[in-house]
């Protein structure tokens, strides 16, 4: 997976995915990536066989194999946090706590998770200021709540 422009990219190595969106090629995968995450209709990215980029839409579920591609596609939006990436998952939580405190901002919770790395699982925020550190993955629906699943030390933030 790549994170970039707010979002995690799932790679799928030869894959495409539904149609093109409009007529653009860019030369490179960051360019691409930031101007489908401004794009409503845009589900993913596409290298093609000459090293091109294209914005694209459709289902990742409905993604075609094609040999020379690769598919970057739009999963969850993500944040960085205290040197860790984040993927923000809305109306679910993890349902394990793994401490009773309440922190006020998603960047004190980060920190408090980021100073438990090796237990610390994610972060669910309950409500408006109120983010408590997971310790498991077990996600449970919770409408109205979101949980921030911790991911891999994100370089470009430390």
């Amino acid at each position: 997976a790549v994170t970039s422009q707010g979002y995690s990219w799932g790679s799928h190595s030869g894959y495409s995915l539904g149609s093109m969106i409009g007529k653009t090629y860019y030369a490179t995968r960051a360019k691409a990536l930031a101007a489908c995450s401004k794009n409503s209709k845009c589900t993913g990215v596409v290298k093609n066989a000459k090293n091109k980029y294209y914005l694209s839409s459709g289902s990742t579920s409905d993604k075609e194999k094609k040999t020379s591609n690769t598919l970057y596609a739009k999963g969850g939006s993500s944040k960085a946090v205290a040197g860790y990436s984040y993927t923000a998952y809305p109306d679910y939580i993890y349902s394990g706590l793994l401490a009773a405190t309440v922190y006020k901002t998603l960047a004190l919770a980060g920190a408090a998770c980021a100073a438990k790395a090796s237990t610390c699982t994610g972060i669910n925020k309950n409500a408006a200021a109120k983010f408590q550190l997971t310790k498991d993955t077990t996600l449970k629906s919770a409408k109205g709540k979101k949980v921030y699943i911790k991911g891999g030390y994100d370089y470009t933030s430390a």
